[in-house]
């Protein structure tokens, strides 16, 4: 029960310290696919660095002896019996509670794929140009999930879907639903976090940053498509676990898009991570060994 407790908290303080970089230092850059890298590979390290042991040498043969002075204390049976009973009411309850919030967690992980599954088998798969297509009935905003694209054919015109379903090869490019089921991971474990919540809000908005960059690049006209977004940003979104066509807000996404390219020693910033990466596992390892 220690240990369980000892490695969220390590993970969950881990994930505070590297999302605090990020949000001072990394935030208003251009640089998406490093923010994106970022953020995916400290969700991994607060998942995994907890899990290490590391040896540190100033711990080794550094044993001595040390005398401490104390006032006598008596200890009975019913002293012995409070205490532990006291210490394992606090450690059943708080282990109900998060195994609870997991099981509510797991069960809308598990919902939402079934959820995707079931679009998929009702209204099956088109294949068009080496696309998987799926088209709904619903008014739901198009969106993708690895490398299904499912669209409402009637909400889009010839113009607008070429656009839309470039957008969402983005996104299945640079395999973004792979970061979603991490995200869905670590929700899972770290539910009580709020900076989880934060962690899903930044990475799905630099998703969305990374898909629009790419639609520039290929040539899209930027007042046209900044239209087209406007114009889908009334469909609903299926669930969180998809790259919906209009997840961000709006505003912000067009601002990314008119805003200056970040210069080239923004990218620099990232590597303020190490110290803090190195001074976790120091921290948080070093009370572990014996």
């Amino acid at each position: 029960m220690n240990q369980l407790i000892s490695y969220l908290i390590q993970s969950g303080v881990s994930l505070i310290l590297l999302y605090a970089i990020y949000w001072l230092f990394l935030r208003r850059d251009t640089f998406f696919m490093v923010n994106r890298t970022y953020i995916v590979a400290t969700i991994l390290f607060s998942l995994f660095f907890p899990l290490l042991q590391i040896q540190l040498p100033f711990n080794q043969n550094s044993q001595g002896t040390f005398y401490v002075m104390l006032d006598a204390i008596t200890i009975n049976s019913s002293t012995i019996k409070g205490t532990i009973s006291s210490h394992l009411n606090t450690f059943q309850i708080l282990s109900v509670i998060w195994l609870t919030g997991i099981c509510i967690f797991l069960i809308r992980f598990l919902f939402q794929l079934g959820q995707i599954m079931f679009m998929v088998r009702k209204y099956g798969i088109s294949h068009q140009e080496g696309l998987n297509l799926v088209f709904i009935d619903r008014n739901y905003s198009p969106f993708s999930f690895f490398n299904l694209i499912f669209i409402n054919r009637k909400e889009l015109n010839e113009t607008n879907i070429k656009e839309v379903i470039s957008h969402e090869q983005v996104h299945i490019r640079q395999n973004h639903s792979a970061d979603l089921i991490l995200l869905e991971i670590m929700t899972i474990i770290q539910w009580f976090n709020p900076f989880v919540w934060f962690y899903r809000i930044s990475l799905k908005s630099i998703h969305e940053y990374l898909a629009d960059e790419g639609i520039l690049k290929q040539g899209f006209n930027r007042i046209n498509y900044q239209n087209l977004l406007l114009q889908q940003s009334t469909g609903f979104q299926v669930n969180d676990m998809t790259n919906n066509f209009n997840h961000s807000l709006i505003k912000k996404r067009i601002i990314m898009m008119t805003r200056n390219k970040s210069n080239y020693m923004a990218k620099l910033k990232v590597f303020l991570v190490t110290p803090v990466a190195l001074f976790l596992v120091v921290a948080f390892t070093a009370s572990n060994i014996t």
